[in-house]
């Protein structure tokens, strides 16, 4: 009997392990299956995951490439402008060009008339000067035979008688000579006060007459000087007319053309913040004369760098995964823009160059006093900087031409990237906003525009900032500056 339990116990516990691995089996089996339903879920979130990449990117890639559409749109429909405010500034040249020649032949001719009428001035004062003298010789002459006739008559009243004349005849004939002679000198000195008064009024006549003709010929050397001021103002306009705002481009020596240029005009024009709404170090508010020069249209894209980096053997920036072509380049210091202006300098034979401080800010503000070139408000999708609208703002930089010109047609002075300037940094105007600072100079150079990242009042036309010449991020660019230019280029 107890054999016969003890076989029991153990078959129950035998079938109680049985039942035990099977569940743990089962469970086991269950565990499996669940890690394969978690693995196959796995790889289909994963699927969908790249999907919603892939359609990320698509969203992505068709706004780029239809702003890239339209900023080609755009760029023909202001070549078409720019050539038909090209042929009326053309029309506008020969209509100057005529008032200058018809000025010019107004000239010439008041002088030939004021020529004329000084010769026949001259002749005719020549002969009444003439005229006088002989009457004064005649007079003269004729005042001289009176005088021998009344002394030829004296000397015959006096001449003795036949008969021997007494005493008392000799003395009245005596007095008489006497008295006679006294008369002849009273009558000569009154002829002599006379003839004094007469030269002493034709002197002051005469010098009269020199004063008005000293005042007629100033008055005439004013009207020509002002006749040619007014042709040299007119030739200067001409010619500001004629480089302001021309758009030109310079090949390297490959045939390929390099960025586009344009002519800013000379002139005088407040620097600082004028409306009171930046930083100190935009004071004081102050008049600085800038001299013409040529400034890049847009600031240099990747396209330009990279074909720099490659000639050179240079390491490409990164682009951040935004794209390059015509975005601006960015992750360059101001050691990088140097070379790139360097090399384009060599490739082109012009003097190429950052712009100074004072430059930037006179090509950026385009004749303007306002924060902004079209006013004191961040207008929406006019910039790219953060809070403006645009589909790049706080996110990313833009394609190049994006957004509307200035005044001057320069792109992107507002956002998108800041840029360097070859001008050194002072938290106080002194003069070096002028100059240009030399390459191993350690202290702090100037950045300009603001950028994608920055809120609207970094952003303004007087808003400086400062940074190493070695730092690089991918909120910095540049753009290019020209001096001088010779004919070398051809003019688009």
């Amino acid at each position: 009997e107890e054999q016969r339990r003890k076989q029991a116990e153990l078959a129950e516990l035998q079938a109680e392990e049985q039942r035990r691995k099977q569940a743990e089996l089962a469970e086991l089996q269950a565990e499996l299956k669940k890690q394969a339903e978690l693995a196959q879920l796995q790889a289909e979130l994963k699927k969908q995951a790249e999907l919603a990449e892939l359609q990320a990117e698509e969203q992505r890639r068709k706004p780029a490439e239809l702003a890239q559409r339209q900023a080609e749109r755009k760029k023909q429909a202001e070549l078409g402008q720019r050539q038909a405010e090209l042929d009326q500034r053309q029309a506008e040249e020969k209509r100057q060009q005529a008032e200058l020649d018809q000025l010019q032949a107004e000239l010439a001719q008041r002088q030939v008339e004021a020529e004329r009428k000084k010769q026949a001035e001259l002749v005719q004062r020549q002969a009444e000067e003439e005229r006088r003298k002989q009457a004064e010789l005649a007079q003269l002459q004729a005042e001289e035979e009176r005088k021998k006739v009344e002394l030829a008559q004296d000397q015959a009243e006096l001449a003795p008688p036949q008969t021997e004349p007494g005493e008392e005849e000799r003395l009245k004939q005596a007095e008489l000579l006497a008295k006679r002679q006294a008369e002849q000198e009273e009558e000569e000195r009154l002829k002599k006060a006379e003839w004094l008064a007469l030269r002493q009024a034709e002197k002051e006549e005469e010098e009269r007459r020199k004063q008005a003709e000293l005042l007629a010929k100033r008055q005439t050397e004013q009207e020509e000087a002002e006749l040619r001021k007014q042709a040299e103002k007119q030739h200067n306009k001409q010619i500001q007319q004629k480089e302001s705002g021309q758009i030109f481009c310079d090949c390297l020596t490959d045939g390929s053309e390099c960025s586009e240029m344009v002519w800013i005009p000379a002139g005088r024009f407040k620097m600082g913040d004028i409306q009171d709404t930046g930083y100190n170090d935009e004071q004081p508010v102050h008049e600085v004369w800038v001299e013409s020069f040529a400034m890049g249209r847009y600031p240099i894209t990747f396209a330009e760098y990279d074909k720099f980096v490659e000639v050179t053997g240079r390491k490409k920036p990164n682009d951040e995964g935004w794209g390059r072509d015509n975005r601006p380049v960015i992750n360059v210091s101001w050691y990088d823009a140097i070379a790139y202006v360097e090399w384009l300098s060599e490739q082109t034979g012009q003097q190429y160059r950052l712009p100074t401080e004072a430059e930037w800010e006179s090509a950026a503000r385009a004749g303007t006093e306002t924060d902004y070139w079209w006013g004191n408000d961040i207008d929406k999708m006019k910039a790219n900087c953060w809070g403006s609208g645009s589909q790049w703002s706080g996110k990313q930089t833009s394609p190049v031409g994006s957004f509307d010109p200035n005044p001057f047609g320069l792109y992107d002075t507002v956002g998108n990237v800041w840029e360097w300037t070859f001008s050194e940094y002072e938290d106080k105007y002194s003069g070096k906003e002028l100059v240009c600072v030399g390459k191993e100079a350690a202290s702090l150079r100037v950045i300009r525009g603001g950028a994608w990242l920055y809120v609207p009042r970094n952003v303004r036309a007087s808003n400086r900032n400062s940074t190493s010449h070695d730092d690089h991020d991918n909120l910095m660019g540049f753009r290019i500056a020209l001096s001088k230019h010779t004919t070398k280029s051809a003019v688009t």
